[in-house]
């Protein structure tokens, strides 16, 4: 993985480890192949590396043999047994009745129902994470349904990326299910959960592999399905690089609000990490934050609209009170240094159209555009660059492996002051 790549996933993942999971079920990038993904991604890996172990587990695992409970079975010498009741075990010879077969006590063997309690116990741990995070994250999927509603091709793909996210995540629920019914089987119905693992622990390969995590079931510093995930050697999936730095430059603008003392209202790693919306407050003014929001041809919730082409879906779009209607400023991230590239992030201006017009002295001026549309891009510079003489377009230095905010809060800061002098 190279450095660029391996800055990014540190950083995000001491923000929210939801924010490394792929959005759909892209191919995964052979660079980024590392043991500690996204919360979502680690969770399915460790629920897809037990469902599909739990089969060699149920078939390596002995019977035990419990002396308290026998039973008798006829057997054709008296080595440690006893004569038959039955008359058919004797016979009749030279006028004398002789046994001809003997009964032998044996110890009843029996499913070991300590290793099969310490499976279901893992189960169900999984299955508890399993739920809490894939609730979570099927908020996110319906926020980002909304945000990113739209009727070009573009749009839909979206929707099937989504589609295929929830998918993911009831497809685990599935395959743990099937698991436990089959440990459940493997036991006769009378195994019971418990959290002590089996001892003496079963022999096997497959065993030998979970044995490791006996010893760290309490461990609360890591989930379950973190301890399996590393245990098992699970890769799991990652967004790839690109998305990685779009949320990245996302995490960094609310940091930078945050720092400026505005208050996020409602969920932002959802946001980041699908799309969405997010509040700032601060002294009775209102920002609005819209992540990768498509916005169309229709009036927009943002208070814009898309004015060439079906939609246009900025990564970053920042509304704020303005002259007799609301501004916008818009924030596109792009890994690539190219001044061409870069150059392409200013189409905002003229894709982008206020549902109120522009007014100068109270009379209509023209259609309201957007104020700015920056790109955010991993030049490693000390401040701003401007690409138009007017500031509408220009660059914010957003390089993760020399990270300086100072650049990113100028510009915050000006849009601070935009808003505040407009409330």
């Amino acid at each position: 993985m190279n450095e660029f790549a391996e800055r990014l996933i540190a950083d995000l993942r001491t923000f929210s480890g939801h924010l490394l999971d792929p959005t759909g079920a892209p191919e995964r990038s052979p660079s980024l192949r590392i043991l500690e993904g996204g919360t979502e991604s680690v969770l399915l890996g460790a629920v897809r590396a037990l469902a599909e172990l739990v089969p060699r587990l149920l078939d390596e695992l002995e019977d035990l043999e419990d002396p308290r409970q026998t039973v008798q079975h006829r057997c054709w010498t008296a080595t440690r047994a006893k004569l038959s009741r039955s008359p058919s075990d004797w016979q009749i010879s030279a006028g004398r009745a002789l046994p001809q077969r003997w009964m032998r006590m044996q110890a009843s063997p029996e499913p070991d129902l300590r290793a099969l309690g310490w499976l279901l116990h893992l189960e169900h741990t999984l299955s508890d994470e399993l739920l809490s995070v894939s609730q979570r994250t099927q908020r996110y999927i319906d926020e980002a349904r909304a945000a990113r509603r739209g009727t070009s091709g573009w749009a839909a793909q979206d929707q099937e990326g989504l589609d295929a996210l929830a998918r993911r995540a009831n497809s685990a629920r599935l395959s743990l299910e099937s698991a436990r019914r089959s440990i459940v089987r493997r036991g006769g119905g009378t195994a019971r959960r418990s959290r002590r693992a089996p001892s003496p622990f079963p022999r096997g390969r497959s065993w030998w592999r979970l044995r490791q995590l006996a010893g760290s079931i309490e461990d609360k510093q890591r989930t379950l399905a973190e301890r399996i995930a590393a245990l098992l050697h699970v890769a799991p999936e990652l967004a790839d690089e690109a998305v990685l730095y779009q949320r990245w430059c996302g995490m960094r603008i609310i940091e930078g609000l945050g720092a400026l003392g505005w208050k996020a209202e409602g969920d932002y790693i959802g946001a980041l990490y699908l799309a969405g919306h997010v509040s700032f407050h601060k002294d009775g003014t209102r920002i609005d934050l819209w992540i990768e929001n498509r916005v169309t041809r229709e009036a927009h919730a943002s208070g814009f609209l898309c004015v060439r082409g079906a939609d246009a879906t900025p990564d970053y779009l920042i509304v704020t009170p303005g002259a007799g209607g609301l501004d916008a400023f818009v924030l596109d991230a792009t890994k690539s240094t190219d001044e061409e590239v870069v150059g392409e992030k200013r189409r905002y201006l003229d894709l982008l159209q206020g549902v109120a017009p522009a007014m100068i002295a109270g009379v209509v001026s023209g259609p309201r555009r957007p104020l700015r549309s920056w790109a955010g891009a991993p030049f490693d510079l000390g401040h701003c660059r401007l690409t138009t003489q007017s500031g509408s377009s220009g660059v914010i230095p957003m390089n993760p492996l020399v990270w300086n905010p100072a650049p990113l809060c100028s510009w915050l800061s000006d849009i601070e002051r935009h808003a505040r002098a407009w409330t």
